[in-house]
């Protein structure tokens, strides 16, 4: 009888274990997914004067198949002058990681020289 016991209490220690173990591996590879795999967007320095705008957007084309054609910056400044603006430019279709320069033209030297964005949102 005491062995029964002792095989019980042992197989239910091990399956807690296992579940336990299934856990952390499962929130462990999704808070790793949550940091390092969603899309990513990084300004860079600008070839084309103060209306450019120069961006690298990467994802992982293999898990999301997107193509990215349109670029929109949109400025919502209640407190402030102008107080809602919205600059947008079109290019041609990427699929995977890519890098653009662009002329956003007039709108984004707006954006920028905005005032009281403290309290804006872009």
């Amino acid at each position: 009888m005491n062995t029964h016991f002792l095989a019980l209490a042992v197989s239910s220690i091990l399956v807690l274990g296992l579940l336990f173990t299934l856990a952390f591996t499962s929130l462990t590879v999704g808070a790793l997914e949550w940091l390092f795999g969603r899309p990513r967007l990084t300004f860079l320095r600008s070839t084309l004067g103060e209306n450019g705008l120069a961006f690298r957007f990467s994802w992982n084309s293999a898990k999301e198949e997107a193509k990215i054609n349109l670029i929109r910056i949109r400025l919502f400044n209640p407190f402030g002058v102008p107080s809602q603006l919205e600059v947008s430019k079109e290019f041609e279709a990427h699929d995977s990681t890519f890098v653009m320069d662009l002329d956003l033209g007039m709108g984004l030297r707006k954006i920028l020289e905005s005032c009281n964005t403290q309290n804006a949102t872009l």
